[in-house]
């Protein structure tokens, strides 16, 4: 990423536009770790369609905004939060109903989603190929500030590394594509 950055010919960007950037590196990472303790606590078939409403942060903004969804769209937005209410409620013991494990973990995931969303989208004005570097940068500074400080211990078999590296070009690839 920092050899693309380099080769794009574009020049760093200033705060107003590194800001942003930073914020949805820290945002996604956010994101990750709801999500993937969502799936540790909780069910998969719960937490994975509830992290993928994340497009709604960006879409309050643009409300916010004033360029309001057609009719048709917010029929869209009201079944994907209706559908979030029934697979997020699971019977309780005894009367009523709870809030399904790992439900609020996935909330949390797609509100880091979507403000990772947002956050690129800022700053991808400036330029993408430093907007990917620096919220990679953040998040991977972050990851490794939260490693050492709780003294988790770090490793993969080495028959996976081909495969984390795969997973991590195509979540890069991701990223550029998204900004």
């Amino acid at each position: 990423m920092l050899v693309w950055a380099a080769v794009s010919g574009d020049a760093f960007p200033g705060a107003g536009d590194a800001l942003p950037a930073l914020a949805a590196g820290a945002a996604g990472l956010v994101g990750l770790g709801a999500l993937y303790r969502g799936f540790a606590v909780g069910a998969m078939g719960i937490v994975a369609p509830i992290s993928a409403t994340a497009p709604i942060v960006p879409l309050a903004v643009d409300v916010a905004r004033g360029d309001a969804p057609t009719a048709l769209q917010w029929a869209g937005i009201a079944l994907a939060l209706a559908g979030i209410v029934i697979v997020s409620r699971e019977p309780a013991r005894g009367a009523g109903t709870r809030l399904a494990a790992g439900a609020g973990l996935a909330v949390l995931a797609a509100l880091g989603f979507g403000l990772f969303i947002l956050g690129l989208d800022a700053a991808a004005e400036a330029s993408v190929p430093w907007t990917i570097c620096l919220a990679r940068a953040a998040s991977v500074t972050i990851a490794l500030t939260a490693t050492l400080a709780t003294r988790t211990a770090v490793g993969a078999p080495t028959a996976l590394v081909p495969l984390l590296l795969a997973i991590g070009l195509f979540d890069t690839g991701a990223n550029v594509l998204v900004a």
